[in-house]
């Protein structure tokens, strides 16, 4: 008997009794749960994943159980039939699956950040009329304004968001409702968090939020539903020079493969910065067919015919940005193919 690939066929499933269960019971898993009216193909923060989903009392929420060796997160948004669903609950122990909570997003939340970029994020949210300014008053008053407590995925973007900032939500664009953000959450839902000096991961970790209704403002972009919206700047560094380099001396040998230059572009502080670049060689008339300008963006090649008489010819050769901001130009002058 072949002792070694007995004691072998023992811990294919894990060295120990519990290893093993372990493992046979994530295979039954797959095996069996692909036939389960549960099983549900979806995508997880824009990645394709299955999960199983089951309803729990309300129909908003949702109890979901991860595929064996797969991991959900707190903040994940999950995409299944058209809608869309944020994860604010999950198990710590995902040794066989991982068991979470997901309720369907019923609001979109759209802002400018610091560069103007339009963001938007999907979130859940509640009617908490009681909290006014995020905090509690006494229950015998009237709310005469809506407050809603929202849960949103937190990263970089969301996290940037502070007490004051100001949204419009609605269903409609004309005369939509306007928010202002009055209490930022960062602590209450996360349970992975760490030493922020030491730097932030954005995964397994939610944003809670408290929004008071407020009053539109002419600052307001009802049609993109921004408030407080303003024209993003022009972050496009600014062409002061431009500069045309090559190797040795500026002379093009007839009958050659050519003499390739190069430009740079610089800015006020002199840094080098991309933009396109325009060539032009100017030749006499007589000459202009036996010259030959190649050009591939920022590089231009000029070849001569193999013709004797053009030596000691000068050509020039002409740059600029396309905005003609700037100008560079260098004489080309023919030699002999050896030099």
């Amino acid at each position: 008997m072949d002792w070694d690939l007995y004691n072998r066929s023992l811990t294919v499933d894990g060295n120990t009794r519990r290893e093993r269960v372990v493992n046979q019971t994530q295979r039954n898993i797959n095996r069996r749960i692909i036939n389960s009216p549960s099983f549900k193909h979806v995508l997880v923060d824009g990645v394709e994943q299955d999960l199983v989903i089951t309803s729990s009392t309300e129909m908003w929420h949702k109890k979901i159980d991860s595929m064996p060796n797969e991991r959900i997160y707190m903040g994940s948004i999950v995409e299944w039939n058209g809608r869309h669903f944020i994860i604010f609950q999950t198990d710590t122990d995902y040794e066989v699956v991982q068991r979470g909570e997901m309720y369907e997003c019923n609001i979109f939340i759209k802002w400018q950040n610091e560069k103007g970029e339009i963001i938007g994020r999907y979130g859940w949210s509640e009617n908490l009329s009681q909290f006014a300014s995020g905090t509690v008053e006494s229950r015998i008053m009237m709310s005469i304004q809506q407050v809603f407590h929202v849960l949103l995925p937190l990263d970089e973007e969301t996290v940037k968001l502070r007490r004051d900032k100001r949204f419009l939500i609605d269903v409609l664009t004309k005369d939509p409702m306007a928010y202002v953000l009055t209490r930022r959450d960062v602590v209450s839902n996360n349970y992975t968090v760490g030493d922020a000096s030491e730097g932030i991961d954005y995964k397994d970790k939610l944003l809670s939020l408290a929004l008071s209704e407020t009053q539109l403002s002419e600052k307001d972009n009802v049609e993109l539903m921004i408030a407080d919206y303003f024209e993003p700047k022009d972050n496009t560094p600014l062409i002061n020079d431009c500069r045309i380099t090559y190797v040795g001396e500026p002379k093009v040998r007839v009958g050659g493969t050519g003499k390739v230059f190069n430009v740079e572009f610089f800015d006020n502080a002199g840094n080098v910065i991309d933009a396109t670049a325009k060539w032009v060689l100017v030749t006499t008339e007589e000459d202009e067919d036996k010259f030959t300008l190649t050009v591939d963006g920022n590089k231009a090649t000029i070849t001569v015919k193999n013709n004797t008489n053009l030596l000691g010819t000068q050509v020039k050769l002409i740059v600029s940005d396309e905005d003609n901001t700037c100008e560079d130009s260098v004489f080309v002058k023919v030699v002999s193919i050896f030099g």
